[in-house]
């Protein structure tokens, strides 16, 4: 029997799990669903189903989504300290190396990176794909005094073995560590005013320019895919069921379970077929089980 995990449950990550996901991440984000700074609903539907298939194992789309988030911290981060200067490198641990002082300062300019004083990014190769501009060349800018580094440690795993006990900034697994200059924690409380730091907007520039680009690169697709189902004469229920997979609402779910009821009718299958938004169409099912069967 399948091992269905509860939807409030905290997902469990190991390094299996985590090189599938990323895996999975990097499949739709080539297949143009992450228009901006997340997948889109089409993206989280499929990576949910195909994780499913793999594993068993049904998590949501918060609990990917919290992934995602961690993942990309965890990256940006890695990529930040690889462009500080002075860094050495441990081939054994596949990490930067600096002195007591020297880490003791980079961990309250970024919140949590003291995992790596052990080890160092896990999937980096996968990482590079899913959130850089995918015209991008990869190249990690390391600094040429401290000679060649190399470019996709592989057997370290930074997102779930972290050293809680050592680095008290680390997060727990459905929060997202994030960068952050001088101590103040990004989504809380700011104390005070003052200037960002060249970090800081750099790495506001480098997601911006990110958004723009794919944003381009992902609409024309986006829109000759909506316009190809919108003039489509004929809707089947294998058509309406696809969608309906693709917005969110996947087997198990409420919205799953009134879409295979209501669209054995051609009318309410053409209705659904005019929203074009997924996430509107979720929506529409959500509305449509509840008008039946009460909140």
């Amino acid at each position: 029997m399948p091992n269905t995990v509860a939807m409030e449950a905290t997902a469990e990550w190991n390094e299996e799990h985590t090189r599938l996901v990323c895996e999975l991440f990097k499949e739709q984000v080539e297949a143009g669903n992450r228009p901006n700074t997340h997948m889109n609903n089409i993206g989280y539907a499929t990576v949910i189903d195909k994780f499913y298939q793999k594993t068993g194992i049904q998590y949501n789309k918060r609990q990917f989504k919290n992934k995602w988030d961690k993942l990309k911290s965890a990256y940006y981060i890695w990529k930040s300290l690889k462009k500080e200067t002075d860094m050495g490198w441990d081939p054994v641990k596949q990490t930067v190396t600096a002195s007591a002082e020297r880490w003791k300062n980079l961990k309250k300019k970024y919140q949590g990176c003291g995992r790596f004083q052990k080890a160092g990014l896990q999937n980096e190769d996968l990482l590079a794909k899913i959130f850089e501009d995918l015209r991008n060349t990869a190249e990690d800018h390391w600094p040429p005094a401290n000679g060649s580094m190399p470019q996709s440690p592989q057997n370290v795993d930074a997102e779930d073995h972290g050293d809680e006990n050592e680095d008290k900034e680390s997060e727990e697994e459905d929060e997202s560590p994030v960068i952050n200059n001088k101590g103040k924690s990004v989504g809380g409380a700011i104390e005070g005013k003052g200037k960002k730091s060249k970090s800081d907007s750099a790495i506001m520039q480098y997601h911006l320019k990110e958004t723009v680009e794919l944003s381009k690169k992902s609409q024309a697709a986006i829109e000759s895919i909506a316009k190809q189902r919108e003039d489509a004469s004929v809707c089947t229920i294998k058509d309406a069921m696809t969608l309906v997979t693709e917005c969110g609402a996947v087997i198990g779910t409420n919205e799953h379970f009134i879409a295979s009821e209501i669209f054995v009718k051609k009318e309410q299958r053409e209705m659904f077929m005019t929203i074009l938004d997924a996430s509107a169409r979720f929506d529409w099912l959500q509305r449509k089980y509840d008008a039946k069967y009460g909140k």
